[in-house]
């Protein structure tokens, strides 16, 4: 399967600042889990039956297809709060929590 990584970056980063300032460090983890999020999307994306999910016998992704990039936002979102850190926007920090601390 073939996507363009820098794209998605810089697609997903337009629609954020559309909204909220990103300080570098969230961009370099934006940026940095977006393989994992990819791996994720792809192995959900295999097991769609859908014509519109398969080309030419190998899994496919657009990100102008709306059912599949809902499906990347979410693995975005939650790889982002779940897997690896916890951003917090508003002060541009990035906070090392487990989700133990966040129960807490």
């Amino acid at each position: 399967m073939k996507y363009n990584l820098e794209f998605l970056f810089d697609l997903v980063k337009r629609q954020l600042t559309s909204f909220f300032p990103l300080s570098s460090a969230e961009e370099k983890v934006i940026k940095d889990i977006l393989p994992a999020v990819m791996d994720k999307a792809v192995k959900c994306y295999a097991n769609v039956d859908n014509k519109y999910f398969h080309k030419d016998g190998e899994v496919y992704f657009s990100p102008f297809h709306s059912g599949q990039y809902l499906i990347f936002l979410y693995y975005l979102s939650h790889v982002i709060s779940c897997e690896l850190k916890i951003l917090t926007f508003g002060g541009g920090e990035l906070q090392n929590l487990s989700r133990q601390d966040l129960l807490s």
